[in-house]
This record gives structure tokens, C-alpha cells and sequence, in this order.
């Protein structure tokens, strides 16, 4: 079978780092390729060479049909229409006009052509994650792409969303089409791809031309043999009691509450209102679903975000690169900013730049971040890799309860970093992600977020205040 794509001793550095050390990448057409390997380990620099965003150090990329790439995070322009982000830059004109019939009409032909029908009228932020990602593979298949590369595409996909991607995906591979499917989920790599290539620190370590792959041996190739079993996730320790709740919320008429060394997990289904509770319980925004917070006991309703941090309140949001980071900033200012603590200001209250640089490194060696030094720009730093770096930060001593809102999303199933041993140091962590198994496997206890939210205001109704693991996941 011919090849779609051919990328041969692939190098670039930036700086003393070498993000592609040798890459090699074969992918044949009408296949879908799935592209795996840890945080950093070059797969999104790999991808951007080949849509020629970044020049290679050296070697070469052959591509027999035209790429289109869709991101990680989404490049939708929310103030536009449906239609004018599937057609921006390339938009049919008559007479220096855009001509939106016309583009109604070809984007309509596609959509029937794929099965794959979206509201072409609506403003684009108001669609959920699901269609916005559909409208993506909208515009880069109407821009005439072949070779369709796909970075985390499900990182925001609810399970029935998850494999109606899966359906649509195998539709335009039997049209011709070719896909490469870069993720950290190797269930999914499992159940949807036809070959696999590893990438580790840069260079090409395995790769499995046809489906006699297995997630072991995905996870074996990803971070070396021995290294892919992270051990067991050990219990809350001791004693727990009533007296030492440290964090509760009203939900509906119930008390929510997390007590001092222990992890509660909320699971539910993307979209249920979890962004409403943790914006109630971090002080963004007020919900009126939600009623009274406290923490350690006393009631910080009306405290702002910055004096709820100070009494300890700490959060790991889902969207790092979004709500947590500066992108142009470096890594040393985004460590501290949250936050300037005495130990870092001197007299008439100077930076110590020195005590700064010291404190950015440690939590960079905490998570476990690859990056070039601590001058590097968090912009540039790989989804994983932020993740990382706002996990360990908000983990550092100081914090009394955490609120962690799906804190491993873009993370690789390698050795434990913040969220793992890390978080030991910490008295109390609330979990808080989408509906995903493994988040059992972690949790002391558990509440269930399964609401229906049908308009602008969440309804307020949360059927279990807690319950047990299920027993397929003990």
C-alpha cells in the first residue's frame, strides 16, 4: 500500500533541548495511525514540522496527499458562525464578496457526504466540545485534506461522543482518507488503530505496521520495560472522622464534604455542571445550584479567590494552558504568580530572583517536567508537560485542600508525577473529573454527577451524595 506520509531522521532542537532526535514516521494510506509516546516525547513537533509550522534541523518529510491538523485545543473563533469557521481561508468570493450560499451549499454537500450534520448558523462558542471538534474535521476535510492528524481528539469526548468519533473516523478512511490518531489512551489506540509508532525522548522506538500490537507492549515501548506499572494506589491512611471535615459545599440540599486526608472523587459525565462546582467552590463565579462553602469550618461564601488561596484553597484546572498559565511568561513567573511568598521578596520588596529560580526548579524536578530551563515559555511547553508544571505547583506546601479538576488530562501512563507520591504531602485532595474508570481506583469515596443540564442554569439535582467504588474497580 502506498504511503500518505513518510517522515525520515526527522531532527529539531530549540535550544539545548532535542525535541526530535531521528524521527521516523511511515504511514500508509487509507489507515488509522495511531502516534503514542509520553508527555514531550516530540509527537505535537512532529505534527507541526509536517503541517510546515516549524522548520526542521534536518530530514525529510515526504507527504503524497495535503495535511490538515486538528488540535489539541480547539482553534475555534467563538464569535463566529459555524459556517465562517469551516471556511475561514479559503471562502468563496463573486465580485470581492463572500458568497455564503455558495458555502452553505458545498459544506452541506460534505456534511451528507460524511454523515456528519452541524447546525451551520449557530455561533461556534456556544456549541459543546463534541461539535466543535466535528466542526474542525468539517473545515479541514472542506479545505480539501486527505491526511487528517489529530492531536488528543478524544480529551474532551464523553464515551458515546468518543465512539461516534470512532464511527465517523472509519467512514472517511473507507473514503480514502488517512488518519493520524495521537493519544494517551491506549485503550483507544487498542480498539481503533491499524499500526502504532512509539516515540521516546524524541526518536522512534517501535513500530507495529499492522494490529499484532498490545497495550502492554505499548506502555512497555512509551517508558521503558518495568516502567509502566506505576504500583498501587494506596488508601487514605488512619483513622478518619466526622470532626475532620475540611471542605464541604451544599449541593441541592446535601453536604458534600471531603475530609483531611482522604480523596473524594466526583465522577459524571462531561457537561453535568462540574465546571458550575468548581467555579462555586473556588470563588469565579457563583452557581445557584450550589449553596454554602466552608473550609476548615468557617464559611468563605463571600471570600474572594485570592483569600480563599491564602486560607489554602488550591485548584488544578482542566484547561491548564487556558485558566493557570501565561503563555509568554517563563516558567519561573508562572510558578510564583499566583502568589509572591515572603521568601522570595527582600528588603523595600525586591525580587529575590535567585530564591525564585531555586523554587521554579524544584517544582519542575516535583512534576517531572521536560523542558529546555526554567526561562522556557509556558507556551511552548506540550500540554502534558503544563499540566504538569500547574499540578506540582499547586501541590507545593502551603495548600490544605486541592480541587483537581480532570488533573490527568494529556497525561501519559508513565511514572507517577504530581498526582502520584507527590500529593502525599498535601492534607486533603478533592478529585473532581469527568466519567472515566480509573478514577475509582484513586478515591477514597466517590459522589456521582449525573444531572441533566438543559439550559443556561443547572437544575440542581444530584441523585447520590456518596457512594461505594463500583465492584469492577476494586
Amino acid at each position: 500500500m502506498a504511503d500518505a506520509l513518510l517522515c525520515r531522521d526527522v531532527r529539531k532542537s530549540f535550544g539545548p533541548v532535542r525535541a526530535l532526535n531521528g524521527t521516523t514516521l511511515r504511514v500508509e494510506r487509507g489507515t488509522i495511525h495511531g502516534l503514542v509516546g509520553e508527555n514531550g516525547a516530540g509527537k505535537s513537533t512532529l505534527m507541526k514540522v509536517v503541517m510546515g509550522e516549524i522548520e526542521p534541523d534536518s530530514g525529510r518529510i515526504e507527504a503524497a496527499v495535503r495535511p490538515g491538523m486538528i488540535r489539541q485545543q480547539l482553534s475555534t473563533i467563538p464569535e463566529f458562525s459555524v459556517l465562517d469557521n469551516i471556511i475561514f481561508g479559503n471562502e468563496p468570493v463573486r465580485r470581492g464578496l463572500i458568497t455564503r450560499r455558495a458555502a452553505a451549499a458545498q459544506v452541506g454537500e460534505l456534511m451528507e457526504q460524511i454523515r456528519l450534520p452541524l447546525p451551520l448558523r449557530a455561533e461556534a462558542a456556544l456549541l459543546p466540545p463534541a461539535l466543535q471538534q466535528r466542526m474542525e474535521i468539517l473545515r479541514v476535510l472542506y479545505h480539501r485534506a486527505e491526511l487528517i492528524l489529530m492531536d488528543e481528539p478524544t480529551a474532551l469526548l464523553t464515551p458515546y461522543e468518543v465512539d461516534a468519533l470512532f464511527d465517523l473516523l472509519r467512514r472517511l478512511v473507507a473514503q480514502d482518507h488517512t488518519v493520524v490518531f495521537i493519544t494517551h489512551k491506549l485503550r483507544e489506540v487498542e480498539a481503533l488503530c491499524d499500526a502504532v509508532t512509539v516515540i521516546r525522548h524524541g526518536r522512534t522506538t517501535h513500530h507495529w505496521p499492522d494490529r499484532s500490537f498490545s497495550v502492554t507492549d505499548i506502555a512497555a515501548a512509551m517508558v521503558g520495560e518495568g516502567a509502566a506499572d506505576a504500583g498501587p494506589v494506596h488508601p487514605a491512611r488512619g483513622e478518619i472522622t466526622a470532626s475532620d471535615v475540611l471542605l464541604s459545599v451544599e449541593v441541592a440540599g446535601r453536604q458534600v464534604t471531603v475530609r483531611a486526608g482522604e480523596v473524594t472523587g466526583i465522577a459524571g459525565v462531561a457537561g453535568n455542571g462540574q465546571d458550575a462546582l468548581v467555579e462555586h467552590v473556588c470563588g469565579l463565579a457563583a452557581h445557584p445550584g450550589f449553596g454554602s462553602v466552608a473550609l476548615g469550618g468557617r464559611p468563605i461564601d463571600h471570600w474572594p479567590t485570592k483569600r480563599r488561596r491564602a486560607a489554602g484553597l488550591r485548584l488544578i484546572p482542566a484547561d491548564a494552558r487556558q485558566w493557570a498559565s501565561a503563555a509568554e511568561a517563563g516558567i519561573v513567573d508562572n510558578v510564583i504568580t499566583s502568589e509572591v511568598a515572603p521568601a522570595f521578596t527582600g528588603r523595600f520588596g525586591r525580587l529575590r530572583k535567585r530564591a525564585m529560580a531555586r523554587h521554579a526548579a524544584e517544582v519542575v524536578a516535583a512534576g517531572q517536567v521536560v523542558a529546555s530551563g526554567i526561562e522556557q515559555k509556558a507556551g511552548e511547553l506540550s500540554g502534558g508537560n503544563l499540566q504538569r508544571l500547574v499540578a506540582a505547583r499547586e501541590l507545593t506546601p502551603g495548600g490544605t485542600a486541592v480541587i483537581a479538576h480532570e488533573p490527568t488530562r494529556g497525561w501519559t501512563s508513565g511514572p507517577p508525577g504530581p498526582s502520584g507520591t507527590g500529593c502525599a504531602r498535601s492534607p486533603t485532595r478533592a478529585a473532581r473529573r469527568s466519567w472515566s474508570p480509573p478514577t475509582w481506583t484513586s478515591c477514597s469515596r466517590s459522589a456521582t454527577a449525573s444531572w441533566c443540564c438543559t439550559g443556561e442554569r443547572w437544575p440542581g439535582r444530584w441523585p447520590e451524595a456518596t457512594s461505594p467504588a463500583p465492584g469492577w474497580a476494586r
